[in-house]
Protein backbone atom coordinates (compact mmCIF):
# COMPACT_ATOMS: atom_id res chain seq x y z
CA UNK A 1 0.00 0.00 0.00
CA UNK A 2 1.13 3.44 -0.50
CA UNK A 3 0.52 6.59 1.89
CA UNK A 4 0.71 10.41 0.58
CA UNK A 5 0.14 13.99 2.15
CA UNK A 6 0.15 16.86 0.82
CA UNK A 7 -1.56 19.86 2.95
CA UNK A 8 -4.21 18.18 5.15
CA UNK A 9 -5.45 15.40 3.13
CA UNK A 10 -3.61 11.90 3.43
CA UNK A 11 -4.39 9.02 0.76
CA UNK A 12 -3.65 5.68 1.06
CA UNK A 13 -4.35 3.41 -2.06
CA UNK A 14 -3.51 -0.29 -2.86
CA UNK A 15 -2.78 1.56 -6.80
CA UNK A 16 0.65 2.14 -8.34
CA UNK A 17 2.23 5.51 -7.44
CA UNK A 18 1.43 7.97 -10.49
CA UNK A 19 -2.65 7.03 -9.54
CA UNK A 20 -1.40 8.20 -5.62
CA UNK A 21 0.24 11.15 -6.94
CA UNK A 22 -2.59 11.82 -9.78
CA UNK A 23 -5.43 11.39 -6.92
CA UNK A 24 -3.93 13.68 -4.13
CA UNK A 25 -2.92 16.20 -6.52
CA UNK A 26 -7.09 16.41 -8.01
CA UNK A 27 -7.86 17.06 -4.23
CA UNK A 28 -5.07 19.40 -3.52
CA UNK A 29 -6.78 21.64 -6.85
CA UNK A 30 -10.21 20.76 -5.55
CA UNK A 31 -9.08 22.37 -1.95
CA UNK A 32 -7.35 25.29 -3.43
CA UNK A 33 -10.38 26.04 -5.84
CA UNK A 34 -12.67 26.30 -3.01
CA UNK A 35 -10.09 28.73 -0.62
CA UNK A 36 -9.77 30.48 -3.64
CA UNK A 37 -13.65 30.59 -4.58
CA UNK A 38 -14.60 30.85 -0.62
CA UNK A 39 -17.03 33.81 -1.67
CA UNK A 40 -19.36 31.30 -3.04
CA UNK A 41 -19.10 29.11 0.47
CA UNK A 42 -17.43 29.94 3.36
CA UNK A 43 -13.71 29.65 4.46
CA UNK A 44 -12.34 25.95 4.00
CA UNK A 45 -12.10 24.49 7.33
CA UNK A 46 -9.12 22.86 8.25
CA UNK A 47 -9.24 19.17 9.29
CA UNK A 48 -7.36 16.04 8.95
CA UNK A 49 -9.01 14.27 5.92
CA UNK A 50 -7.59 10.45 5.32
CA UNK A 51 -8.46 9.14 1.97
CA UNK A 52 -8.29 5.45 1.27
CA UNK A 53 -8.61 4.82 -2.81
CA UNK A 54 -9.47 0.91 -2.88
CA UNK A 55 -11.04 -1.63 -5.32
CA UNK A 56 -14.64 -1.54 -4.29
CA UNK A 57 -15.32 -4.76 -2.34
CA UNK A 58 -12.20 -3.63 0.10
CA UNK A 59 -14.64 -1.27 1.66
CA UNK A 60 -18.50 -1.41 0.40
CA UNK A 61 -18.90 -3.94 3.45
CA UNK A 62 -19.47 -1.21 5.52
CA UNK A 63 -20.86 1.55 3.64
CA UNK A 64 -24.25 3.16 3.81
CA UNK A 65 -25.42 1.54 0.21
CA UNK A 66 -23.87 -1.82 -1.63
CA UNK A 67 -23.64 0.78 -5.17
CA UNK A 68 -22.15 3.77 -3.16
CA UNK A 69 -19.09 4.95 -5.37
CA UNK A 70 -17.88 6.76 -2.60
CA UNK A 71 -18.61 8.50 1.02
CA UNK A 72 -17.32 10.88 3.73
CA UNK A 73 -17.31 9.98 7.50
CA UNK A 74 -17.03 13.63 9.95
CA UNK A 75 -15.68 12.87 12.99
CA UNK A 76 -14.58 15.51 15.81
CA UNK A 77 -10.63 14.94 15.24
CA UNK A 78 -10.36 14.29 10.98
CA UNK A 79 -12.80 13.13 8.11
CA UNK A 80 -12.53 9.97 6.26
CA UNK A 81 -13.43 9.62 2.70
CA UNK A 82 -13.47 6.04 0.56
CA UNK A 83 -13.73 5.83 -3.01
CA UNK A 84 -13.39 3.23 -5.54
CA UNK A 85 -10.24 3.56 -7.73
CA UNK A 86 -11.02 0.99 -10.23
CA UNK A 87 -12.41 2.20 -14.00
CA UNK A 88 -15.65 1.27 -12.82
CA UNK A 89 -15.22 4.15 -10.18
CA UNK A 90 -14.85 7.15 -12.28
CA UNK A 91 -17.33 8.85 -10.57
CA UNK A 92 -16.18 8.53 -7.18
CA UNK A 93 -14.15 11.65 -7.61
CA UNK A 94 -17.63 13.67 -7.65
CA UNK A 95 -19.20 11.62 -4.83
CA UNK A 96 -16.55 12.74 -2.62
CA UNK A 97 -15.80 16.39 -4.03
CA UNK A 98 -19.80 16.29 -3.35
CA UNK A 99 -19.99 14.86 0.30
CA UNK A 100 -16.98 17.39 1.07
CA UNK A 101 -18.37 20.39 0.05
CA UNK A 102 -21.23 19.54 2.92
CA UNK A 103 -18.36 19.54 5.30
CA UNK A 104 -17.38 23.20 4.06
CA UNK A 105 -20.59 24.37 4.30
CA UNK A 106 -21.47 22.86 7.46
CA UNK A 107 -18.81 23.66 9.61
CA UNK A 108 -19.35 26.13 12.11
CA UNK A 109 -22.44 27.34 10.51
CA UNK A 110 -25.30 28.80 12.40
CA UNK A 111 -28.02 29.21 9.44
CA UNK A 112 -29.91 26.91 8.28
CA UNK A 113 -29.21 25.89 4.55
CA UNK A 114 -32.35 24.39 2.70
CA UNK A 115 -31.82 21.20 1.14
CA UNK A 116 -31.96 22.41 -2.68
CA UNK A 117 -29.34 25.16 -1.93
CA UNK A 118 -27.09 22.74 0.13
CA UNK A 119 -26.90 19.72 -2.33
CA UNK A 120 -26.81 22.11 -5.41
CA UNK A 121 -23.68 23.84 -4.03
CA UNK A 122 -22.51 20.60 -3.52
CA UNK A 123 -23.25 19.56 -6.83
CA UNK A 124 -21.94 22.67 -8.04
CA UNK A 125 -18.83 21.66 -6.83
CA UNK A 126 -18.43 18.01 -7.10
CA UNK A 127 -17.52 18.40 -11.44
CA UNK A 128 -14.56 21.03 -10.76
CA UNK A 129 -11.69 20.09 -12.06
CA UNK A 130 -8.34 21.16 -13.57
CA UNK A 131 -7.02 20.74 -17.32
CA UNK A 132 -4.32 22.58 -18.60
CA UNK A 133 -3.40 24.40 -15.61
CA UNK A 134 -6.87 26.26 -15.15
CA UNK A 135 -9.98 25.28 -13.20
CA UNK A 136 -12.98 24.39 -14.76
CA UNK A 137 -15.81 25.14 -12.66
CA UNK A 138 -19.33 24.65 -13.17
CA UNK A 139 -20.03 21.58 -15.41
CA UNK A 140 -22.98 19.20 -15.65
CA UNK A 141 -22.08 16.68 -13.00
CA UNK A 142 -21.45 13.17 -14.86
CA UNK A 143 -23.95 11.50 -12.98
CA UNK A 144 -26.14 14.45 -13.81
CA UNK A 145 -26.06 14.03 -17.40
CA UNK A 146 -29.10 11.36 -17.89
CA UNK A 147 -31.37 13.42 -15.14
CA UNK A 148 -31.63 16.11 -17.51
CA UNK A 149 -31.79 13.71 -21.16
CA UNK A 150 -34.81 11.73 -19.43
CA UNK A 151 -36.65 13.31 -16.57
CA UNK A 152 -38.74 15.76 -16.08
CA UNK A 153 -38.28 19.42 -14.07
CA UNK A 154 -39.87 19.51 -11.02
CA UNK A 155 -42.16 22.22 -10.29
CA UNK A 156 -39.74 25.34 -8.51
CA UNK A 157 -42.31 25.47 -5.80
CA UNK A 158 -41.79 21.55 -4.87
CA UNK A 159 -37.92 21.90 -5.14
CA UNK A 160 -37.76 25.15 -2.61
CA UNK A 161 -40.32 22.97 -0.25
CA UNK A 162 -38.31 20.29 -0.21
CA UNK A 163 -36.71 19.37 3.24
CA UNK A 164 -34.95 16.08 4.39
CA UNK A 165 -37.86 14.02 4.87
CA UNK A 166 -39.96 15.10 1.49
CA UNK A 167 -40.58 12.82 -0.72
CA UNK A 168 -39.01 14.59 -3.30
CA UNK A 169 -35.83 13.76 -1.36
CA UNK A 170 -36.79 9.93 -0.62
CA UNK A 171 -38.37 8.94 -3.61
CA UNK A 172 -36.20 6.89 -6.03
CA UNK A 173 -38.26 8.41 -9.14
CA UNK A 174 -37.93 12.34 -8.06
CA UNK A 175 -34.58 12.28 -5.83
CA UNK A 176 -32.41 12.32 -9.04
CA UNK A 177 -34.22 15.49 -10.61
CA UNK A 178 -34.42 16.91 -7.40
CA UNK A 179 -30.24 16.65 -7.13
CA UNK A 180 -30.34 17.85 -10.75
CA UNK A 181 -32.62 20.68 -10.82
CA UNK A 182 -30.50 21.89 -7.48
CA UNK A 183 -27.63 21.94 -9.29
CA UNK A 184 -29.35 23.87 -12.23
CA UNK A 185 -30.90 26.40 -9.69
CA UNK A 186 -27.67 26.91 -8.16
CA UNK A 187 -25.43 27.34 -11.21
CA UNK A 188 -28.00 30.00 -12.48
CA UNK A 189 -27.69 31.81 -8.93
CA UNK A 190 -23.99 31.70 -8.67
CA UNK A 191 -22.62 31.58 -11.98
CA UNK A 192 -25.78 33.23 -13.65
CA UNK A 193 -24.94 31.63 -17.54
CA UNK A 194 -28.41 30.08 -18.31
CA UNK A 195 -27.28 27.63 -20.80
Amino acid sequence: WLEARIDDFVLVTDAQEPYARGTLRDFAVFKHALGALAPLTREVPHMPTEMYALEGGDWRGFATSPNTQGFFAERIDRNYIFFDRTPSGLLSREVVFHEYMHFVLHSGASVFVPPWWDEGVAELFSSLRERDGKIEFGLVPNARKDDFRYLQLMPTRTLFAADRSSQALRKHVSAPMFYAQSWLTVHYMLIEKPE
